[in-house]
């Protein structure tokens, strides 16, 4: 399980546009099979800055709370998780001055619990 946070986005990004991004993210999760990660698994957030940000505004983005596997998530599938969330976030958003990926993994027995209602 994850979580993407997406910051900096562009003010006037389009509703579409957030859907676009909101599919490659999930395709960047999908590509890289050692993460074993499934799509209703992914929320991602695309929270509103109180800085108004323009099209060359800076981009953050979050992975949080990537359960450690030392055997299948490793420091090279990390990295490769990094580079292709940031380049499809770069794909749509050519003109931002600055791009970056942060991928944070914790054990999951250091404290966890979650809830999901089956549709």
């Amino acid at each position: 399980m994850c979580v993407i946070i997406v910051y900096g986005i562009p003010d006037k990004t389009s509703n579409k546009t957030i859907k676009v991004l909101l599919n490659k993210l999930i395709e960047s999760i999908h590509g890289i099979s050692e993460l074993g990660l499934k799509e209703k698994l992914i929320p991602c957030h695309f929270p509103q800055d109180l800085i108004p940000r323009d099209a060359s505004s800076e981009i953050t983005i979050l992975v949080v709370g990537l359960f450690d596997h030392p055997m299948t998530r490793t420091v090279e599938v990390r990295e490769r998780l990094a580079i292709s969330l940031e380049s499809k976030v770069r794909e749509l958003f050519p003109l931002s001055k600055l791009i970056q990926c942060q991928i944070n993994y914790f054990d999951p027995r250091s404290g966890f619990a979650y809830s999901s209602k089956e549709e």
